[in-house]
């Protein structure tokens, strides 16, 4: 179920330039439902995924170029009981510089930040994958704020 929530959130990535950020509960080996896609504004998209056992997941699907050269910065509201939020700055193997990643008032340093990348200073992340992925925990947060750049790195530095 997760590998098939990727597999949509990349294809959406990659079609419609969207970045995605996808929030927690995880589960596994649950028969998928429906999906509802609702616009919540003109630079957010809500879509809601219901799971055997009515099991739901919350991915909110931020409308931003995710080009080469982009700078994201977004303020998100999360929803309630949230405990972990994961961005994904892009769907191409990128180097990431973090200029800040907030919940309400805290703000992560690299050491409260999983990156499935490898750090090269305390602000700056290189993913060799096409699939990069920023997690970080967040329960009782109500909003995330975030600013990052993002350069894609050539095939032949991956």
């Amino acid at each position: 179920m997760e590998h098939l929530l990727k597999q949509v959130a990349k294809v959406l990535a990659v079609n419609t330039n969207y970045a995605t950020m996808i929030s927690a509960p995880q589960y596994h080996h649950n028969k998928l439902k429906f999906i509802q896609l609702s616009r919540v504004d003109e630079h957010q998209i809500l879509a809601v995924v219901v799971a055997e056992g009515n099991v739901i997941k919350n991915s909110i699907i931020l409308n931003e170029s995710a080009q080469s050269g982009a700078t994201m910065n977004h303020v998100v509201l999360l929803p309630e009981n949230i405990k972990q939020v994961r961005i994904d700055p892009c769907s191409f193997a990128c180097a990431v510089t973090i200029k800040t990643i907030r919940v309400d008032d805290k703000v992560y340093t690299r050491d409260e930040i999983f990156a499935n990348g490898d750090w090269i200073d305390e602000t700056s992340v290189i993913f060799g994958t096409e699939d990069p992925n920023i997690i970080l925990g967040c329960e009782g947060g109500r909003e995330l704020g975030f600013e990052m750049e993002i350069v894609e790195m050539p095939e032949e530095m991956v």
